[in-house]
């Protein structure tokens, strides 16, 4: 009952890993390169309010399938986690860019920065899933 428990609170918190990440990243970034300016508060809120529905979607219809496929195989681990949450993550940010942002005709290196931002964000969503579940590096089962 205890991991049922753990399972639900992942899967409850571990999606807003990804819109958290990308505005701290922003932050970041943004004190990295001096930057002065007073709308990026209001322009994180909004890609926050979202970014959240996207990245719960996402994790229920994408991201819970796998980890029960792993499950089911027996392969659950660490390592097969986080390589589906890249993998997931990267195919999320293409959907969205091409169906939510009209995004259809992209250069290599914008098809590869928004692949790569989302790869970024799922396994930041993989690894939160893996810490609040208790998924051990070597698991076939949470603790």
């Amino acid at each position: 009952m205890r991991n049922n428990k753990k399972l639900v609170l992942a899967t409850l918190i571990a999606p807003l890993a990804a819109p958290s990440l990308y505005c701290l990243a922003a932050i970041v970034l943004h004190v990295i390169r001096g930057g002065n300016d007073s709308g990026l508060v209001r322009r994180l809120a909004i890609y926050f309010i979202v970014a959240t529905p996207i990245s719960y979607i996402a994790s229920i219809f994408l991201g819970l399938p796998y980890y029960n496929a792993l499950r089911w195989k027996n392969c659950l681990s660490f390592s097969s986690l986080m390589i589906g949450g890249v993998v997931l993550g990267g195919i999320t940010m293409l959907l969205f860019s091409v169906f939510g942002l009209g995004e259809t005709i992209m250069t290599t290196k914008h098809l590869l920065s928004v692949i790569g931002l989302g790869a970024f964000l799922g396994g930041g969503v993989a690894f939160s899933f893996r810490c609040i579940s208790g998924i051990t590096r070597r698991s076939t089962r949470p603790r």
